[in-house]
């Protein structure tokens, strides 16, 4: 489990990570810089949904464990996945907080959750394309066949016995 310390105050958030180095394989990346700003923008992300610090803390470590999960292997899958928990975790926020608001702010609050829905959809299919190189899973070879009254036809690959 990756140890950080994030301290939430009205102007800023601190972030402090411990030890140097010890979050590269599980943010996808051998630079420090990047990886703090990549643990950053989760709590950049995250922190506007909480309302108090043990609530961030619990989020940020859930976000943590979601990338640990997903391993990412480069720099890339790690944007992808910090993105991905950003549209989850805004998604879920305004369907939970609409018990309050008036029919109309629930549509919008509906609405918002349905785009960020489709962004994370859409992000999942990215970093699937990514880890793949582009390449689909399957692969499926359609060619044509002529069979004439009272012949037959093997359909797959034939491969003779070596003599």
């Amino acid at each position: 489990m990756t140890q950080i310390n994030v301290m939430a105050q009205e102007d800023n958030t601190n972030i402090l990570l411990q030890p140097k180095g010890q979050n590269n394989r599980m943010l996808g990346t051998r630079f420090d810089t990047f990886r703090e700003n990549l643990v950053s923008q989760i709590v950049y992300a995250t922190s506007p949904l909480q309302h108090n610090q043990k609530d961030l803390d619990v989020a940020v470590d859930a976000a943590l464990d979601v990338m640990e999960a997903f391993n990412p292997q480069d720099e890339i899958e790690a944007m992808l996945l910090t993105q991905l928990i950003a549209a989850h975790n805004t998604s879920m926020y305004c369907l939970a907080n609409t018990a309050s608001l008036s029919l109309e702010q629930q549509k919008d609050y509906f609405n918002y959750a349905n785009k960020f829905m489709r962004t994370y959809a859409t992000l999942v299919e990215g970093l699937h394309k990514h880890r793949n190189q582009g390449q689909s899973e399957q692969k499926i070879t359609v060619q044509h066949v002529q069979v004439n009254d009272g012949g037959q036809a093997i359909v797959g690959n034939i491969t003779q016995p070596s003599s």
